[in-house]
């Protein structure tokens, strides 16, 4: 009897034992799940992160379209992705406050004939299928907030048709020949080194790991160790035949720091450390070649991208002109 009563109150004080040592060191799933909490309770708060005029921006709606963001991009909704793309997410939400007031002062409505085709062909394509909501949810939207972005999208267009227009000299023979020095039609191949930020961790001391790491292969390549095996010792990506090898890519497949770099770094060097939202990275190049594109195309991308820098630096001028406050300390977890 006293035997069970020892081996009983034993297995209560190492239950006990366990449960104390399990609240010290708790299990990586259970510390990303405080943190996923975490995230979800700070980021639902009504907190001003943003001001434009008497024009609040509420933490809530930033979260709410960070988490879409990173939906979009089928990476987690962690706090490595909040530091890297808060302040760019918040900037939209900026501009589109400005945008909005301008709608209104300059009557600019949305194509709703567009609009509705897009919706139309929607239906068409997934709605057969049923994979509508799949969709949606790769976007990050509800139907009703999918049909919004289309009908804002269409009142930007519009805005820079009618009002803010086009300068002709965006789209000369000399700007093109400035895209075409900038954004040559070529590809490459490289190589890559990953080191993850563990995110769930204490942030700033795992990014400082990951850097460190970073700092420590570009070392052992500089002192010739080939950087293919560097990639299959030290990568925390173990992907790519062989490990870490990138096959040809163009402009605009590559994150923006990533390709920024890339492309400037020239074959068979090796770069700095290249921050994004998966952590940091190493490259090399090795082999560059032209793009095959129709001359066409080539132009069409031209267009866009001179569009686009257009409507950014319109943007850029009004958010200037406009009385903008941004809370910097309420921003991330």
């Amino acid at each position: 009897m006293r035997v069970k009563t020892f081996l009983l109150l034993l297995l209560i004080s190492l239950s006990f034992l366990g449960c104390e040592t399990t609240e010290k060191n708790p299990s990586v799933s259970q510390v990303i799940k405080d943190h996923k909490e975490g995230i979800k309770e700070f980021g639902s708060q009504e907190i001003v992160v943003a001001k434009v005029g008497d024009k609040e921006i509420l933490r809530s709606r930033l979260y709410q379209e960070l988490e879409r963001s990173a939906k979009q991009a089928d990476v987690d909704f962690d706090r490595n992705f909040i530091r890297f793309f808060a302040k760019q997410v918040l900037d939209e939400l900026i501009n589109e406050t400005i945008f909005l007031e301008l709608f209104e002062k300059h009557e600019i409505e949305s194509n709703k004939n567009y609009v509705d085709e897009i919706v139309k062909q929607l239906y068409d394509d997934f709605q057969a299928q049923n994979t509508l909501d799949d969709f949606l949810d790769g976007q990050g939207y509800s139907l009703d907030g999918y049909i919004k972005s289309l009908h804002y999208e269409t009142q930007v267009q519009r805005l820079f048709d009618r009002v803010y227009k086009y300068e002709t000299s965006d789209f000369s023979q000399e700007a093109f020949i400035k895209y075409n020095k900038e954004y040559p039609p070529k590809q490459l191949q490289a190589i890559q080194v990953v080191f993850k930020i563990d995110s769930w961790g204490n942030y700033e001391e795992q990014r400082e790991i990951a850097l460190q790491r970073a700092k420590d292969v570009i070392k052992k390549a500089k002192e010739g160790i080939d950087f293919q095996q560097l990639a299959k010792d030290y990568s925390d990506e173990q992907v790519g035949n062989p490990i870490g090898f990138l096959d040809w890519f163009g402009y605009g497949q590559m994150v923006d720091n990533f390709e920024r770099t890339a492309f400037d770094l020239g074959v068979n060097n090796v770069s700095e450390p290249i921050e994004t939202q998966y952590g940091f990275h190493v490259i090399k190049i090795v082999n560059e070649q032209p793009e095959n594109i129709d001359p066409k195309e080539y132009r069409q991308r031209f267009i866009a991208h001179q569009r686009e820098q257009h409507i950014h630096k319109t943007a850029e001028k009004f958010r200037n002109e406009a009385d903008v406050e941004i809370f910097e300390d309420k921003i991330y977890y």
